[in-house]
């Protein structure tokens, strides 16, 4: 409930929505795709509602079977299904989740568009594995009826739970360094985009690392100690120190932190929200060389890692359960309008994670699969990276209105990378 307040609220930053899309060298069976997905509507009800803002926090209502059947979609044409993708979901006429099957050259695509209200980029991936267990189960048994998820929890206590009552203090000594961190100085350096209407024209553009430049990265990742989500924090905030720094506002990056890893096998009750954020300062100096940003990234990132990483946040979400969801969202908008009045609106890159080749299996597994980021409404930028079978895809959503390609804003920042690749388009 209180997450939900918060990522409802989040709606003057980015469209909540999250989208897989998974492309196949062999051809599914849709009306078992069409039969699994509506059974996996019956499994984890709250992706077969709308939300209904009414009341002091709203509520989930559920569709009829009729609404249901109409989620998913067979597509034959590479206009409709460009059309579909760039399509934004309604969480409050609903479902929470849309399939569609995109079959072209002996090939198909199949995309999964989730609202961020009902799940973050982990709970995307659970529903894919489930819809995937589903349609594998189908062909075995066509009557075959999976148990229903009934009372897991989707609460944001998940991680916290098992928590002693001594390291809570750890946390919020954590916020009030985190507070300080994004809050003072007051100015960060952003990419100089024009705001724009939530409902502007949009293009996805993304960018995939072969996954013989990703051994390479690897490689030199372990040389030096660090992580790939490390390099890639040092790509990003290198790059943006050379498109149009002043040299006097700080250097901040938002980054999300997906709080599965606090669960056994990483795994939450049901599909959910279960994401954190953080924030990393470089301050004024960044670095001479891509080496020595690289080592302030790590720094900042171990120990985090040993300190409760991503949970900085959760002191503060229940107090919005004081209030009324309309209050939060007028909160929430009036706070992205003051910070970009101080000029203190940091860029965001999220991480979505591996994409399990294991799970992902539809009577064979995906030749590419791959995560693209919520719409992150201007002012503000946002990209994400998503990994599948040592590939790994950075991805962005551009709004035309700014009259900037971001195309060119992700070339830039995996020109920064140590080592020469060539990312596939």
């Amino acid at each position: 409930m209180f997450l939900r307040c918060f990522l409802i609220g989040l709606e003057a930053f980015a469209i909540p929505m999250i989208q897989l899309e998974m492309n196949f060298k062999h051809m599914l069976d849709f009306d078992r795709i069409k039969h699994a997905f509506l059974l996996l509507l019956d499994k984890e009800r709250v992706l077969g509602c709308r939300f209904i803002e009414q009341g002091w926090h709203g509520f989930w209502k559920r569709l009829t079977d009729s609404e249901l059947s109409k989620a998913v979609f067979m597509i034959e044409n590479r206009d409709e299904y460009e059309k579909a993708r760039h399509t934004l979901i309604d969480y409050h006429k609903g479902p929470q989740i849309i399939c569609y099957l995109y079959r072209h050259e002996n090939m198909d695509t199949l995309l999964l568009k989730v609202s961020h209200v009902a799940a973050d980029a982990g709970g995307t991936k659970h529903a894919a594995y489930l819809l995937a267990d589903i349609y594998n189960e189908l062909a075995k048994d066509p009557g075959y009826i999976p148990p229903p998820n009934a009372g897991a929890s989707r609460s944001m206590l998940q991680p916290i739970r098992k928590l002693k009552w001594w390291e809570y203090f750890s946390i919020i000594r954590n916020l009030i360094q985190e507070i300080r961190r994004q809050a003072f100085p007051v100015a960060t350096h952003r990419l100089y985009l024009s705001p724009c209407s939530r409902h502007s024209e949009i293009k996805y553009c993304s960018r995939t690392i072969s996954t013989a430049d990703i051994l390479k990265l690897k490689t030199y990742c372990h040389e030096r100690n660090s992580t790939l989500n490390d390099l890639m924090l040092a790509a990003y905030l290198r790059a943006s120190s050379k498109r149009d720094w002043d040299g006097k506002s700080q250097l901040r990056l938002g980054i999300t932190v997906d709080l599965r890893r606090y669960l056994s096998n990483e795994t939450a009750d049901g599909i959910c929200n279960l994401s954190g954020f953080e924030y990393i300062n470089l301050g004024l100096k960044p670095g001479h060389s891509f080496e020595e940003t690289l080592q302030k990234i790590c720094t900042f990132t171990s120990g985090r890692k040993n300190s409760f990483l991503g949970l900085n946040g959760y002191p503060f979400l229940p107090i919005l359960a004081l209030f009324p969801l309309k209050w939060v969202k007028k909160l929430m908008e009036k706070a992205l309008f003051g910070s970009y009045q101080r000029g203190n609106i940091s860029n965001i890159l999220t991480n979505m994670g591996p994409i399990n080749y294991n799970r992902l299996d539809f009577d064979g597994p995906p030749l590419s699969a791959r995560l693209l980021l919520p719409p992150v409404i201007p002012p503000m930028f946002g990209m994400g990276i998503s990994g599948y079978r040592d590939t790994l895809t950075l991805s962005t959503c551009s709004y035309t209105a700014t009259g900037i390609d971001f195309n060119d804003i992700i070339d830039s920042i995996l020109a920064e990378l140590p080592l020469k690749i060539t990312p596939e388009v």
